[in-house]
């Protein structure tokens, strides 16, 4: 498991404590930095969503594929609302 996977729902303690974790194998990273990167890796996984689900839009019936991606509208919003809120 990755920080991917807890971090919309990780509180302070939770990256601080993932933080502590990977600094005992390399390089240590701040708060901060390690916000964005979760911030950047998020975006990063919805958009290999929306790539996992493009090649069916050329099917004969690309109904299923675009009823996934409309799924995906909102979430890439609000990513990018944050991702421009944070720059």
């Amino acid at each position: 498991m990755d920080v991917y996977t807890f971090a919309v729902e990780a509180t302070r303690e939770d990256l601080s404590y993932y933080r502590k974790t990977i600094s005992e194998y390399g390089h240590s990273i701040a708060e901060d930095e390690l916000r964005a990167l979760v911030l950047v890796g998020n975006g990063f996984r919805l958009l290999a969503s929306v790539d996992w689900v493009s090649p069916h839009l050329c099917f004969p019936r690309p109904e299923r594929a675009t009823t996934t991606l409309r799924g995906y509208e909102r979430p890439l919003r609000e990513w990018g609302d944050r991702l421009a809120a944070a720059a």
